[in-house]
């Protein structure tokens, strides 16, 4: 399976998980594209666009930056994010970001597939 960026048009999301502002997404893989892995998708959001506060139950989230600076959440804590930074967010825990006001958040979001949160790892 081969993705060209180019052949990937973004699709807009508006107020995504409760945020405010708009958000491009480009899907490079899809649910059922690679075996446990629900998606994996760069997103781009506006200046000042957040994807709201939201809980994993039953998947993990993975956000890498090459690109842009924002404010990272997770449990709770809020830090800066910027190119190279990475936050990991487990089953039964929450998270979300925020772009700069000044510039695009550029980020890659991989989603694992659902799983028994039992199992899995308590820790963030």
């Amino acid at each position: 399976m081969i993705r060209h960026a180019a052949d990937l048009p973004p699709e807009r999301r508006d107020n995504i998980r409760g945020g405010n502002g708009a958000g491009f997404a480009k899907t490079y893989l899809a649910n059922g594209d690679m075996h446990g892995v629900a998606f994996v998708t760069e997103m781009t959001l506006e200046p000042g666009t957040d994807i709201g506060l939201h809980r994993h139950h039953r998947d993990e989230e993975l956000y890498v930056v090459p690109q842009g600076h924002g404010t990272g959440l997770l449990d709770g804590e809020r830090f800066a994010a910027g190119p190279g930074d990475a936050w990991l967010c487990k089953a039964g825990h929450e998270h979300g970001v925020v772009a700069s006001a000044a510039e695009p958040l550029r980020f890659l979001a991989v989603l694992s597939a659902p799983f028994d949160a039992t199992s899995s790892s308590a820790g963030r």
